[in-house]
């Protein structure tokens, strides 16, 4: 199809392209979700003339989907179940372990030198748990301001309780200073440049579609501070050919038979025999200019833990819709995310001034590597240049 240019036909195209999957337990969201590098592949150009709207407009359709902050809690349920049923153990409450051991490690290799720590995308506070955790587990007392930075008020206020919960009856009720701050990771820029000693996140900042957010968080890095991030890395949104293979499996949530042909085929390159899709999906293709040609050739080019990583993601999905279906709900969480593959987000934050060492990377490893996923889940530590 024709790369489109003006915002008027990008709202159209997106609202028709949701409208295409409403029958599925998963909506897809607003294709200005995904990475603005993932644009042309979805029919939008970023010009000189749009490039502020679409900017804006990114944000404003993550802002939709968490408009309604009361389904945090089962979100969460939902997504650990999800993680379960496809053999990933809870997929980020181990980045939450993982980050913790990384945090609590540059705590013990600067003793008193970390005096103001960030959690951004604070959540309902497992980020922070597993933190304090892995502090109390060593034996660690964390004198320190800790930021809970959360958009949604209610979150938040779970995230609060639940830190002062974990340090009831330690020393760290009198040593852990718990301050709120509701808004986005862009609330950094009302922040103190160069205030904070480390900052943390888990599973949070893949809703920038621009990868503006980086220059925020090393604004308020001292020098030499670590940024400690777990996410998912998953390529299912770079194009809508590979957005299709999630809704396919999607059509029936019972058919695991076909599930298992498409997970084969993403990892293995095994193209199923037959191809039996609504013609709402058909639909969905043309929008965009896809071919069944184009379908069988949507991952080449990755290596093959990305294949792994986005047969993890569509398995993933899967196992939410079986939820959902089951339950007679729609998923409270969009398709469409700004999730990158590792190697994309390794660009990004070098390109914004991180460095990295090989130690940071790779001390600690996710599980799900070992299962078959690829990197679907890393922990990455960039840090901020010394001067």
């Amino acid at each position: 199809m024709d790369l489109l240019h003006l915002p008027g036909d990008i709202k159209g195209l997106d609202s028709q392209a949701q409208s295409l999957v409403t029958w599925s337990p998963v909506p897809l969201g607003s294709i200005l979700r995904t990475h603005s590098y993932s644009y042309s592949a979805w029919g939008i150009r970023v010009t000189p003339e749009n490039l502020e709207w679409l900017y804006q407009a990114s944000k404003h359709a993550y802002q939709i989907e968490y408009a309604d902050s009361t389904v945090a809690v089962e979100t969460h349920a939902l997504i650990a179940e999800a993680c379960r049923r496809a053999n990933m153990l809870d997929a980020n409450a181990l980045m939450n372990e993982v980050g913790a051991r990384h945090a609590v490690d540059f705590i013990e290799s600067s003793p008193g030198a970390v005096k103001k720590v960030i959690d951004i995308g604070a959540g309902v506070g497992g980020t922070s748990v597993a933190f304090i955790k892995e502090a109390i587990g060593r034996g660690v007392v964390l004198e320190l301001e800790l930021v809970l930075l959360e958009p949604s008020e209610i979150r938040l206020e779970t995230a609060v309780a639940e830190v002062k919960r974990v340090i009831a009856g330690t020393p760290m009720e009198s040593t852990l200073k718990i301050t709120p701050v509701v808004g986005t990771v862009h609330e950094l820029a009302n922040f103190v440049p160069e205030s904070a000693d480390l900052i943390i996140s888990t599973a949070a900042i893949h809703h920038e579609s621009f990868n503006l957010h980086f220059n925020d968080i090393l604004r308020v890095l001292k020098p030499g501070a670590p940024f400690i991030s777990g996410d998912w890395h998953d390529d299912v949104y770079e194009n809508p050919a590979r957005t299709y293979w999630t809704y396919y499996v999607l059509q029936d949530t019972q058919d695991e038979k076909t599930a298992r042909a498409v997970y084969e085929f993403v990892v293995n390159k095994s193209i199923p025999a037959v191809l039996h899709e609504r013609a709402e999906l058909k639909q969905f293709r043309q929008l965009f200019g896809v071919s069944v040609e184009d379908l069988y050739h949507a991952f080449d080019g990755l290596d093959p833990s990305e294949r792994a990583a986005s047969m993890g993601a569509v398995k993933y999905w899967f196992e939410m819709g079986r939820q959902l279906s089951s339950a007679g709900k729609k998923s409270p969480e969009w398709l469409l995310q700004c999730h990158e593959r590792v190697v994309k987000r390794l660009e990004a934050m070098h390109n914004a001034g991180f460095v990295f060492g090989d130690e940071d990377r790779h001390k600690y490893r996710e599980h799900l590597k070992d299962r078959g996923y690829g990197e679907l889940t890393a922990t990455m530590v960039g840090r901020k240049r010394l001067r």
